[in-house]
């Protein structure tokens, strides 16, 4: 209905639009409770209706409106209408500039006597923008309008029995359309308002609580998780700080078996020569520094030792340091050699080859009649703190012992003869470094 709503028609407006929200059911039932009554004229009559039912009728004669009406209008619990006969009112359109979009009633009062026979104040009139025709210059308005005096009267009896009217209107008009001037229509009752739309705002609420509700839960739910994502954050912190001191110990630890790795081992060093050396060889001292290897002592034959260290995949580049010197029948040799690395550790096929070589069983064996078997090292490396032991100048005979092979510590330790059973068949001296 134009720019300029009214109280009554902002309230019905927004009452269809909420009523759009609710259930069928729920929404009948809420409307009903708003429905007005209508108050029909019919020349000097007017019948009084709601839902379509006729409660009952007011003469324009009378000075008394009926009790049973009066009763229904007077509290003002329903908007009352007034429907005028269609042929009180003139219709006409008219075409405004469209600058007076913004004040067309006071356009219209001030131009109405130029599109009609009266004037402003001669009658109650309303209008309507005409959507469909509206143009960029002109605004195309229906207006609307009946002459006061044959509207007065009725509103005087109506006033004189406390009835307020609501609406103006007439068959045939557009929606909304009221006639009657927006300084005549009653103010709107909030307090009666809120009573009347309790039910519906409530329903609204409780819709509107129904469709937050899973919102909300899912707010809870990504909260919860944000909570727990932070836990494990710092949980993963934690282990990603455990990981790196791990991975550093592991550095550490890799750094120790290089450098274990590049220290020949004394223990297997010594064993491998025992294995290697010829029976009638015997070591006074043997020291290792880095992966040198140096060895002096007594044999029959300390040439043929230089072959042997050779041929073995341990040692390499074996040569003499000093000249061989002659003593007791022995030849005194002062011998060194690289200590191949890694060092093997699959040496028992050193053993046996060497043996083979020197025209002898592996030791254990039977070689003319006689057992051989290997010897054993009868004193602690050099490094101990214990001096040299000279060798004895008729070593005894061998004895029969079992094979010594290389091995684990725990394998060495089972296969290794007790000390008791053990003779002292070679003299040395180690030192490790």
């Amino acid at each position: 209905m134009g720019m300029n709503f009214s109280s009554l028609a902002k309230f019905r407006f927004w009452r269809q639009r909420l009523l759009t929200c609710l259930p069928g059911a729920l929404a009948e039932r809420v409307a009903s409770g708003a429905t007005p009554y209508i108050l029909e004229i019919q020349g000097e009559r007017a019948e009084l209706y709601r839902d379509g039912k006729k409660l009952g009728e007011v003469l324009l004669g009378s000075t008394v409106v009926d009790p049973a009406v009066s009763a229904l209008l007077k509290p003002h619990e329903h908007p009352l209408a007034v429907l005028l006969p269609v042929d009180w009112l003139l219709s006409r359109t008219i075409a405004l500039p469209a600058a007076a979009r913004e004040n067309l009633r006071q356009v219209i009062s001030f131009e109405l006597d130029r599109f009609t026979p009266f004037s402003a104040e001669q009658v109650y009139f309303d209008f309507h923008l005409n959507a469909r025709g509206e143009g960029a210059d002109m605004l195309p308005v229906e207006v609307a309008l009946v002459p006061r005096k044959r509207v007065d009267d009725w509103l005087s009896v109506l006033r004189s029995a406390g009835i307020a009217v609501d609406s103006l209107s007439a068959a045939g008009l557009w929606d909304d359309a009221n006639l009657l001037p927006p300084a005549l229509r009653p103010r709107l009752n909030l307090k009666r308002l809120a009573q009347r739309m309790a039910p519906a705002a409530l329903v609204v609420v409780l819709l509107a609580a129904a469709m937050a509700l899973p919102l909300w839960q899912k707010r809870e739910i990504a909260i919860s998780l944000q909570s727990r994502e932070a836990v494990l954050r710092g949980k993963v912190g934690k282990v990603m700080e455990l990981r790196e001191r791990v991975d550093e110990e592991i550095k550490v630890l890799e750094v120790i078996r290089d450098q274990w790795q590049a220290f020949p081992p004394v223990l297997d060093v010594l064993q491998v020569l025992t294995n290697l050396l010829p029976d009638d060889t015997s070591l006074q001292r043997m020291e290792v520094k880095g992966n040198k290897l140096t060895i002096n002592g007594t044999s029959s034959s300390a040439s043929s030792l230089i072959g042997l260290l050779q041929k073995s995949p341990a040692f390499d580049a074996p040569h003499f340091l000093s000249p061989v010197t002659q003593q007791r029948g022995k030849e005194v040799f002062n011998l060194a050699a690289n200590i191949n690395m890694p060092f093997p550790r699959d040496l028992s096929s050193v053993a046996t080859a060497s043996a083979g070589e020197q025209g002898a069983p592996p030791a254990g064996q039977v070689k003319e009649g006689k057992e051989t078997a290997p010897s054993a090292p009868a004193v602690e490396p050099a490094g101990a703190g214990n001096a040299p032991v000279p060798t004895p100048a008729q070593p005894p005979a061998p004895v029969p012992l079992p094979v010594v092979e290389y091995g684990t510590d725990m394998e060495r330790a089972a296969s290794r003869p007790s000390p008791s059973a053990m003779p002292p068949q070679r003299m040395m001296s180690g030192a490790g470094g």
